[in-house]
C-alpha cells in the first residue's frame, strides 16, 4: 500500500504511514523497534498521518481521532494509539507503570516505578551507561506467575536536557540506537531474554534530600504496586495475583532520590 509500512507490535501487525514523505520517514524512525517489514501487503489495522493545509490529522480505521498543528505532537498521538491497540491484546500480563532493566551479568531485573516526573527515564538512562539493559521505559509487561519481564521495544520519551543531564553526572555520552524524532530516544541495545523482577523501587524525586531506601512491608508494597497498575480494571485477577507475588517475592523499597550519582550507586549496590 502506497505510503504505508507494516510493523509487528507485540505480535499485532499494523500498517502505519503517511502520503507525506517527511512524515513517513519520521514514523519509520519512531517505530524502528517494531519494523518496518519490507512490504505492506496484509489487510491489517491502519494508522495514518494526514496533512491538510497546516494541520496534521491522525487517522485510524475509524476515521480521524486527533489533530495537531505540530508534526511531533501528532506523531506522539499516533504512536499512543498504535501501542494502546497492541497492549489491549496482552491483558494476560500485568501492566505496570515503570521502567525495567536487566542487571549486568544476568540474575534478574529491577523495576523503577513511579508517576510522571519521578525520574524514571533519567535513572534508566544512567543505569544503561553502567551496563544495565532495558526491557521498557514506561510500561513493564510482567508475567503474573513467573514475574518475568517481557521486552517492549518502544522508543523512550526523553528530552535532550535529560540526555545532557545523564551525560553530566555519568561522564559518558549517551549512545543512541538510531535516529529518533525530537523528544524520543532509541536504546542502542535491549535486554535479550525475559528475566524475573527481583527489585522494585517506588521512586520519589527529592533533589534537596540525601537519597534513601526504605524497605516496604508486603502489604504496603502490594498497595503501592496496584496504584501503578495500568490494566487492573481489564484484568483484575491478573493484577491482584501479580501484585501479591511482586510484594512477597521481590525486594520492594520506597526510593527517595535526587542526588544522581549517589542514587545511581544505591541501585548498583542492590544489583550486586
Amino acid at each position: 500500500m502506497e505510503g504505508f509500512d507494516e510493523y509487528d507490535v507485540l505480535g499485532r501487525r499494523v500498517l502505519v504511514g503517511s502520503r507525506v514523505p517527511e512524515a513517513r520517514t519520521t514514523l519509520q524512525q519512531l517505530l524502528r523497534g517494531f519494523g518496518p517489514s519490507p512490504a505492506a501487503t496484509g489487510d491489517w489495522p491502519r494508522y495514518e498521518l494526514v496533512r491538510r493545509e497546516d494541520v496534521w490529522f491522525v487517522h485510524t480505521d475509524q476515521g480521524p481521532v486527533h489533530s495537531d498543528r505540530d508534526l511531533i505532537g501528532a506523531l506522539g498521538m499516533l504512536e499512543w494509539h498504535v501501542m494502546t491497540g497492541a497492549l489491549e491484546r496482552h491483558h494476560h500480563l500485568f501492566h505496570l507503570h515503570g521502567a525495567t532493566l536487566a542487571v549486568p551479568g544476568g540474575g534478574g531485573a529491577v523495576a523503577l516505578v513511579g508517576n510522571s516526573g519521578s525520574g524514571k527515564s533519567t535513572l534508566t538512562l544512567a543505569l544503561m551507561q553502567r551496563g544495565f539493559l532495558p526491557f521498557a521505559d514506561d510500561v513493564a509487561l510482567i508475567d503474573p506467575v513467573t514475574l518475568d519481564v517481557q521486552s517492549l521495544r518502544r522508543a523512550f520519551h526523553v528530552s535532550d536536557p535529560s540526555l545532557r543531564l545523564v551525560e553530566s553526572f555519568t561522564g559518558k555520552p549517551v549512545s543512541s540506537g538510531g535516529d529518533a524524532p525530537p523528544g524520543f530516544f532509541h536504546p542502542p541495545e535491549w535486554a535479550r531474554a525475559p528475566e524475573p523482577v527481583r527489585w522494585l523501587l517506588l521512586l520519589e524525586l527529592r533533589p534537596d534530600q540525601t537519597p534513601s531506601l526504605t524497605r516496604l512491608t508486603p502489604a504496603d508494597a502490594a498497595v503501592a504496586v496496584l496504584e501503578q497498575s495500568l490494566n487492573l480494571k481489564h484484568a483484575s485477577r491478573v493484577g491482584l495475583a501479580a501484585a501479591a507475588r511482586l510484594a512477597s517475592q521481590t525486594e520492594c523499597y520506597r526510593f527517595q532520590h535526587g542526588g544522581w550519582p549517589e542514587s545511581l550507586a544505591i541501585v548498583e549496590g542492590l544489583a550486586r
